[in-house]
């Protein structure tokens, strides 16, 4: 039994893999170091939904540093939204 929990976890962790896990609260109260616009999670990234800057998440932890930051278009942002 423990044999089969453990190849569950394994593949719980490789499922989470490349996918953020910010709470919700953080996610609520965090904004944009640079235009203080509102962060929407997504894959692994969080997204400015005002100046469309995706902040870098390592290790469940955003990196919200304008330096770490990729400006997108509107049209690439509004593409990852979907």
């Amino acid at each position: 039994m423990g044999k089969e929990i453990s190849a569950w976890a394994e593949n719980v962790e490789d499922s989470l893999n490349g996918l953020i896990m910010i709470n919700k609260e953080l996610l609520e109260i965090l904004a944009c170091p640079v235009c203080k616009g509102n962060i929407t999670e997504i894959t692994d990234k969080l997204l400015c939904n005002n100046c469309y800057r995706a902040y870098p998440v390592v290790e469940n932890i955003p990196v919200m540093l304008s330096e770490e930051s990729e400006i997108l278009t509107k049209e690439e942002a509004e593409k990852l939204l979907k």
